[in-house]
């Protein structure tokens, strides 16, 4: 599965254009890596550019972008860079984490390097939990089990993405145990014996 990461900030001037260049410098180029903001500022944050060239990263490259730039779709991991903007303005996907890391503009230059220090963390620790992804953990097509002649299971076909928390729900004797049992090959599976709702 192609992975792209999407760093959001309100204005795409500071910590998502941070956020951004450290994920260039930390992965290979196998990983996409772009961001933007709610309400992109029309320039980055100079202090922002001062902070991460003392690291030898220069980003006057990169500019602010909206969200229509970059297009998000359900494959992207969508970083939300602080709290401080409307979360409810992100795109829905089913992987979007959210750091809350201060806005530190206008502050001075040790509260920026104190953020820049933040998000390189944060960057490292992201890209590590993403190189050990593998896109699915479980893939069945088709499957059929009996118990003598009869279907247990009928006509399966399902994909479970790694990194994932799952949950089988249905009525008794549905084949959930059954299913689980296929998953896990586990011979000596106990059906469970707490039933609520006949759930």
């Amino acid at each position: 599965m192609h992975r792209r990461v999407v760093f959001v900030c309100e204005k795409n001037a500071c910590r998502s254009q941070m956020a951004e260049a450290f994920a260039r410098v930390l992965t290979d180029e196998k990983l996409e890596v772009v961001s933007a903001g709610l309400r992109p500022a029309e320039r980055l944050d100079s202090s922002a550019v001062q902070v991460m060239r003392e690291l030898g990263i220069n980003i006057t490259e990169q500019r602010p972008k909206g969200l229509d730039e970059v297009s998000i779709n359900d494959n992207d991991v969508v970083v939300a860079v602080g709290l401080d903007m409307d979360l409810q303005a992100l795109p829905t996907v089913p992987y979007r984490i959210e750091w809350d890391i201060p806005d530190p503009s206008g502050m001075p230059m040790d509260t920026y390097r104190r953020v820049r220090d933040l998000i390189e963390k944060r960057v490292h620790e992201l890209l590590e939990h993403i190189k050990t992804e593998v896109a699915i953990k479980f893939s069945m097509r088709q499957l059929w089990l009996y118990y003598g002649d009869e279907p247990a299971l009928r006509d399966i076909t399902l994909d479970i993405p790694a990194n994932q928390i799952f949950a089988f729900i249905g009525p008794s004797g549905c084949g959930k145990s059954s299913l689980l049992r296929c998953l896990n090959r586990m011979n000596d599976f106990i059906p469970g014996a707490r039933v609520q709702g006949e759930v």
